[in-house]
């Protein structure tokens, strides 16, 4: 039969000092994968404003009363351009965007 003190689980505090312990002896490691999943996180978040840019862009063209969307660092397509042609544009970046993220979670 098994004692109380062996079926004792430890406290949330050795669990914490054990992890940072660890965290410390792997330091480069660790420092890799928060950069990692930083710019995967940042590189998501674009895509979802790239997203949103197609969706504010469809609504734009198709409603002469909606406003126009907020290009990213005021770079405008030229009037000139084609809706289709800017969709495209739009829409290879969320694919560049999304092939970067498959090539970085693939490494790692």
């Amino acid at each position: 039969m098994v004692s109380e003190e062996a079926k004792a689980e430890p406290s949330n505090w050795s669990l914490i000092c054990r992890l940072i312990g660890l965290g410390w002896n792997f330091r480069g490691q660790c420092i890799r994968v928060l950069a990692v999943q930083t710019v995967m996180l940042s590189m998501s978040l674009a895509g979802l404003g790239l997203t949103g840019l197609g969706i504010d862009y469809v609504r734009y063209r198709m409603d002469p009363t909606a406003p126009p969307p907020r290009w990213w660092f005021g770079l405008a397509p030229a009037v000139t351009w084609k809706p289709m042609v800017v969709l495209g544009i739009i829409a290879g970046g969320i694919y560049a965007n999304l092939y970067r993220q498959f090539i970085l979670a693939s490494e790692g």
